[in-house]
């Protein structure tokens, strides 16, 4: 078993800010969908362009639900998820699935690997005001020869800002059991050093862009998000 853990400082964001920013999103969501085919709606499906993606919505609304099941398959294999958001408008918990098949027989046994991460805003907001709280974001996943989970936890920091803890186990299945132990006891400082890196890393990005967001306007948020819809968000 591999037990992974590090924990970085973050310049904060402001509720506030936070659900604007989902509700600009919302918009420029509804708007991205309406030029592929029909107005956003539940029973709505869209292909999108350049993929060989097809996404079907369950719910689609400001002040409610947008839940939404997506699937792809070409030659590499085939991926379906699910996505769910309890609102836009306010948004308080998210929850995204997927699950994952190479091409062939053999293949799709290996690589077969689904997940679940689940987001609970309001313990994330609790928890930036006070220590203690339990972890804002949880994920599973399973493999054909591993399995594991992962969670997110903040709490305050000097200056505002927050404390982020991320902490990822890992387990062996089956007969490579006893080979994963084994690999991680004589590789777990370069793992541990490889994910502290990476968390890091992120954490850097977020610092660097944050700032820099938080002082926008609705208006150039929305510029962004419309120029760049894929690199607008922290």
């Amino acid at each position: 078993m591999a037990r992974l853990q590090h924990t970085v400082v973050l310049e904060p964001v402001t509720r506030a800010w936070f659900d604007q920013a989902a509700g600009i999103y919302f918009d420029w969501g509804t708007e991205y969908l309406t030029e592929l085919g029909d107005p956003p709606a539940a029973e709505v499906q869209y292909e999108m362009p350049d993929s060989p993606t097809k996404v079907h919505l369950d719910s689609w609304q400001r002040d409610g639900e947008i839940a939404a099941r997506w699937w792809k398959a070409d030659s590499e294999g085939a991926v379906i998820g699910t996505a769910r958001l309890d609102s836009p408008g306010s948004p308080r918990t998210a929850e995204v699935t997927a699950d994952y098949r190479g091409a062939g027989l053999v293949q799709g046994w290996l690589t077969k690997v689904s997940g679940t991460l689940q987001v609970d805003m309001q313990t994330w907001w609790n928890g930036t005001a006070r220590q203690g709280i339990d972890p804002a974001v949880a994920g599973r996943f399973r493999q054909t020869f591993a399995h594991g989970g992962g969670t997110i936890a903040v709490a305050p920091a000097p200056g505002g800002r927050w404390e982020v803890t991320v902490r990822v186990t890992v387990h062996g299945r089956g007969l490579l059991r006893p080979v994963g132990a084994m690999t991680f006891l004589f590789a777990r400082g370069k793992l541990k050093r490889l994910f502290a890196k990476m968390v890091t890393e992120f954490a850097q990005s977020w610092n660097k862009e944050v700032p820099r967001l938080r002082t926008m306007t609705p208006d150039e948020l929305r510029e962004l998000i419309n120029k760049e819809p894929t690199e607008a968000a922290p």
